[in-house]
C-alpha cells in the first residue's frame, strides 16, 4: 500500500454480476500457494459505474448477500476469501481487498469502514494479479 495511505477502506455493499456469476480479478495461480476466491466489491454505485465503465460487456450491480459470505466462510473449496474494494476496472495497477469474513463482520456491524488485508498487483504480461498480505488476517 502506498506509503502514508489508510488501512481501512469503506465496506462494500455491492458486486457485480456476469449473468449469474459474481465477478472478480484473475489470480495467477503459480504465484499463490493456496485456493483463492476473490470477488470485487464496491461500497457504492458511483465505484461500480466506474468499473462497468472499464468493462467490455454489460454488467449487473447486485448487493453482497450476507448469506453469500456466511456460505463461502462454511465451505472447505477456498483457503483464501477475499473482497476487492472499489476497483476502477480490470487490470488497475493495484487493488486492495478484504477478508470475506471480516467483510461478514463489518456487514453485520453495520460498520462504515473495514481493514484492508492483501494487495493485489496486476502483471500486464500474464494478464493476471498477485496477492501480497498487507496487513493482519482475520
Amino acid at each position: 500500500m502506498p506509503q502514508g495511505t489508510t488501512t481501512s477502506a469503506p465496506t462494500p455493499h455491492y458486486v457485480l454480476l456476469n449473468g449469474n456469476q459474481r465477478i472478480g480479478p484473475t489470480v495467477d495461480p503459480s504465484k499463490i500457494n493456496d485456493r483463492s476466491l476473490v470477488v470485487y466489491g464496491f461500497s457504492d454505485k458511483g465505484p461500480y459505474d466506474q468499473f462497468c465503465s472499464n468493462w467490455p460487456t454489460l454488467l449487473t450491480p447486485y448487493p453482497l448477500v450476507q448469506r453469500y459470505l456466511s456460505d463461502q466462510m462454511d465451505s472447505t473449496d477456498y483457503d483464501l476469501r477475499l473482497v476487492v474494494i472499489d476497483a476502477t476496472g480490470p487490470d488497475q495497477p493495484h487493488i486492495y481487498a478484504a477478508t470475506m469474513e471480516s467483510t461478514l463482520s463489518a456487514l453485520h456491524e453495520i460498520s462504515e469502514t473495514i481493514e484492508i488485508t492483501h494487495c493485489l498487483s496486476y502483471d500486464s504480461e500474464t494478464y493476471a494479479y498477485t496477492i501480497t498480505t498487507i496487513g493482519p488476517i482475520e
